[in-house]
């Protein structure tokens, strides 16, 4: 019977870890729900692009220099919300996530009104 408050203790222990675990598991859980949320609502916005302005051809996508030029201009203007390699941050999203590498050139274009 000596062991009795020890089996109590451990298996009081044991249940406390058990449910710790669920609740961490919980708000995991909820943390991802709320970036994946947050994801979907700044990619959706591409989705908005008027079909006249999907259709747009890139006039310089056979320019070999645009590439270059394109680059600096990242550098320059966008690469400080989106990262140096375009992965996101807590400034800007991702500009290599699936959703926006899918897209035809035009429907990225900031011309075209988004509200």
């Amino acid at each position: 019977m000596k062991s009795c408050p020890a089996r109590v203790a451990v298996s009081g222990f044991l249940l406390g870890a058990f449910f710790l675990s669920i609740a961490l598991g919980q708000e995991r859980s909820k943390v991802a729900d709320k970036q994946n949320t947050k994801n979907e609502s700044v990619y959706a916005e591409i989705s908005k692009a008027p079909d006249k302005a999907r259709a747009r051809r890139n006039p310089l996508e056979k320019d070999p220099e645009a590439v270059a030029a394109g680059r600096i201009l990242f550098e320059q203007r966008c690469a400080e919300c989106h990262g140096d390699n375009a992965e996101g941050s807590k400034r800007g999203p991702s500009l290599r996530a699936a959703e926006v590498t899918v897209q035809p050139p035009a429907a990225m274009d900031s011309s075209w009104p988004r509200r």
